[in-house]
């Protein structure tokens, strides 16, 4: 498992920001199976620290076992997909008390090791849920519904065509808890004609245009019974736009359905139950004039009664919200729905926005006139969003602590892989100096181990300069004069270029460049250095140092003929870490990496062409939209 770096005491963070937002933080190093908590994470699941194995088997043996299928289904796709894994579940307590779990995991690729870290955090989410359960029992009381709804969830996960229903959703259907159903299947069971057409286009439209669906339909029961179902359907993304789950609810609504117009048709026949109603009511003209509404509308929107007569529901409705809530009335009045259920924001005398429950159905009578029933949930909506909020800022939080931990890796190996060829050069010059026989020519040797000692003291001073400016910002990209950069390089390796009589040639069809300087220096270090310590024996070395905009992106090419690299054989691993393709005993594996996490935190890239015994050719890609040249 990776570690954090050396002053940084890795459970004391986990723990405080558990402890700051109420939250448990977990990592999991997938590779090795070894699963780490923090101390909320022990209270939440109500387990002992001395019995944690450190093993994923932990997590699973907690989970609710009817929960056991979706959650596991969804961490798993999440870790091939290396996207985000969000997911609601149960767990069992050891004393048998049953808990909601919301989990939120990130992939963040792999450590300097090569394992693959998952970290994520867990909460509580019992109550909140509680809570929800008291509202939507208000909701259906003051509905006059006889019996809450069942209500199942179900997941389809388009890359391995996988569905998953709970037992809810199955039971729905008519089918045992047991029985394995996949979406085409689930599809043939809606009633023939506009259920099932509707069903195809909406699923058909959240798997191609990612748009999200509730609907309420007919459908047929394995036993033949003819039922009406209310089904949401939302798409999850990953990084790059591609829907990698489908997740929704599953409600069977026939007898909400019946009570819904009973209460309708009560509504418009008796005066007082309308005016008294304990949430906002109206009825609404074809054209959005409200018509008629209650007391708690009035106070809901502010208004007078009679001012809020001489407007439309369009004028008082987010603009962001009105198309959606037209096109619902519209196949309301056409019959193509006999209601419809929406949250939306209307706007207060105040001027505040109002979050609110709307629900719709029509009067079937020779006007057709629809009759509102408006519930404020402000208050809900506020909780959901400081939620999300919470849940971000872990997120944000967690990102910005592995970035930091990422950039301190990195200046450590910058600063043991630069340090090297200043010291071999100086290393070289003294084999030199000893056995010189010629005292002129010591003079001479001496001179250069002189400003080699220079030189390295130069390099200390960059990489200290450069420690300093990465503890006090972010890493600065500056415009850099290219050809003084390879002068500076060359000028570093001259004793190593004069003992090989290598041949260096350089056309530059650019001078400036905007980049990182101290990676910028590196990774012509590294290149330059490689490309003389691996020439081949048979031949002089000749490296070719390269300049020049291809469509539009500044590149620089080292080439050189060298000894090569087998890219059939080492293709894959070419710039990964301590990874060598040759025998040379000072060879570390770290040159080509480096140059690889340098370019990459430019917002550039590497690519490599080699052939054994002919040479290699390195490109450098920059970011062409930070350029200033």
């Amino acid at each position: 498992m990776g570690k954090l770096n050396a002053g940084i005491n890795k459970e004391a963070i986990f723990n405080l920001i558990g402890n700051l937002v109420d939250l448990g933080i977990w990592q999991y190093n997938v590779t090795r199976d070894y699963l780490e908590w923090d101390e909320v994470m022990f209270k939440i699941y109500g387990q002992d620290p001395a019995n944690f194995e450190h093993k994923f088997s932990d997590w699973r043996k907690a989970v609710h076992p009817d929960d056991i299928e979706g959650a596991e289904a969804s961490f798993q796709e999440s870790v091939q997909s290396e996207g985000e894994f969000i997911y609601t579940f149960r767990i069992v307590h050891p004393n048998g008390e049953i808990h909601f779990i919301k989990a939120n995991a990130q992939s963040h690729g792999l450590n300097e090791e090569g394992d693959h870290i998952i970290v994520g955090a867990n909460q509580d989410v019992t109550e909140f849920l509680k809570v929800s359960e008291e509202n939507e029992a208000l909701i259906e009381t003051l509905k006059d519904s006889q019996e809450t709804a069942r209500i199942g969830s179900w997941q389809y996960f388009p890359d391995s065509n996988i569905s998953v229903l709970d037992e809810v959703t199955k039971s729905i259907y008519g089918l045992p808890p047991d029985y394995k159903i996949d979406a085409a299947e689930g599809i043939t069971y809606y009633k023939k004609g506009y259920s099932r057409d509707k069903i195809i286009e909406a699923f058909g439209e959240l798997l191609e245009k990612k748009k999200p669906y509730d609907l309420e339909l007919q459908l047929i029961t394995a036993q033949g019974k003819e039922i009406w179902v209310r089904t949401i359907g939302k798409p999850k993304l990953n990084a790059a736009g591609k829907v990698i789950k489908a997740s929704g609810v599953f409600q069977d609504i026939t007898e909400q359905k019946e009570k819904e117009l009973a209460l309708l048709e009560s509504t418009r026949r008796f005066e007082g139950a309308f005016q008294y109603s304990a949430i906002g009511m109206a009825l609404v003209g074809l054209d959005g004039k409200w018509l008629k509404v209650n007391k708690r509308l009035v106070d809901y929107f502010g208004y007078e009664e009679s001012e809020l007569l001489k407007k439309t529901f369009q004028d008082l409705t987010h603009p962001e919200d009105l198309n959606t809530d037209l096109e619902f009335l519209k196949d309301c009045i056409n019959g193509k729905i006999d209601h419809y259920h929406m949250d939306k924001r209307y706007r207060r005398k105040s001027g505040e926005w109002m979050w609110a429950m709307l629900s719709v159905a029509v009067v079937r009578d020779s006007e057709n006139k629809p009759i509102s029933q408006i519930e404020d949930i402000n208050a809900r909506k506020t909780y959901e969003e400081q939620l999300l909020e919470a849940n971000q800022s872990l997120i944000k939080l967690t990102n910005k602590l592995s970035l930091q931990n990422r950039s301190l890796n990195d200046f450590a190996h910058i600063t043991s892989h630069n340090l090297r060829a200043p010291v071999a050069n100086l290393i070289l010059l003294t084999e030199l100096y000893e056995s010189a026989e010629d005292a002129e020519y010591k003079d001479v040797i001496f001179t250069k181990m002189a400003q080699s000692t220079a030189d390295l003291n130069e390099t200390l001073d960059e990489l200290v300069e450069a420690l300093i400016i990465k503890n006090k910002a972010g890493m600065e990209m500056q415009e850099l004069d290219l050809r003084d950069y390879v002068n500076t390089v060359l000028k570093k390796q001259s004793a190593l270029i004069r003992h090989t009589d290598a041949k260096i040639e350089m056309d530059l069809g650019f001078e400036k460049i905007f980049a990182q300087p101290h990676y910028l220096e590196s990774i012509l270090l590294n290149l330059i250095s490689n490309a003389i310590k691996y020439k081949n024996p048979d031949r002089r070395p000749e490296i070719q140092i390269k300049a020049y905009h291809k469509e539009g992106v500044p590149s620089i090419e080292i080439r050189d003929n060298g000894v090569g690299i087998d890219l059939v054989r080492h293709g894959h691993k070419v710039f990964g870490l301590h990874k060598t393709f040759h025998k040379n005993s000072d060879a570390r594996g770290v040159g080509l990496f480096m140059v690889k996490v340098q370019m990459e935190a430019m917002g550039g890239e590497v690519d490599v062409d080699s052939e054994p015994d002919e040479g290699s050719v390195f490109i450098l890609k920059f970011k062409p939209d930070l350029q200033r040249l």
